[in-house]
């Protein structure tokens, strides 16, 4: 037979009282899942607002990153213009040193003078690329900030399609 409720005997009961306990087990089951349900749905809503709030966290911190590595180039191009004034001011006093003791500005002199003008402008360009590479920096610090952030709010990294590898491609073979 089966489970008897109060009302049904050991031996197997009544019917109503057997209907009653199996409906009664039944129906307590199914309010038993809902609740579960309903705990698991606000479970899973908490879990979703806290990738959210991490999501938009990373965000922001991207987005300072990317504020940190603009203004760090508006700085070197301003160091970078400094420079070639200055480099500039230099090599004019120099011709004009030149021209003032009345000597010609020609052969190895104006090769010189040339050789230093290029050199000014390799230096420059040298300072381009370390504030380049410095900006790189600071948005690859702010992107595994981002990242980490993501991950400690149990959301995804963005990650690129390179890091992906194997994933996308399948494994080598």
């Amino acid at each position: 037979m089966g489970y008897s409720g109060a009302a049904g005997s050991a031996a197997g009961g009544s019917a109503a009282g057997g209907a009653g306990g199996v409906w009664g087990m039944v129906f307590s089951t199914a309010m038993n899942l809902v609740q579960q349900k309903l705990q698991a749905d606000a479970q899973n809503s908490a879990w979703k607002d806290a990738e959210e709030a991490a999501e938009n966290q990373a965000l922001l911190q991207e987005e300072q990153a990317k504020g940190e590595a603009a203004e760090s180039l508006l700085q070197s191009r301003r160091e970078i213009s400094r420079y070639r004034k200055e480099a500039a001011q230099r090599r004019a006093a120099t011709r004009a040193e030149w021209g003032g003791a009345g000597l010609a500005n020609s052969g190895s002199v104006a090769l010189g003078q040339a050789a230093d003008a290029v050199q000014d402008r390799l230096d420059a360009d040298d300072m381009r690329f370390n504030a380049q590479q410095q900006a790189q920096g600071i948005l690859s610090r702010g992107r595994a900030k981002a990242n980490a952030t993501r991950i400690g709010g149990g959301a995804d990294i963005k990650k690129s399609t390179l890091s992906l590898g194997s994933g996308i491609y399948g494994p080598r073979r």
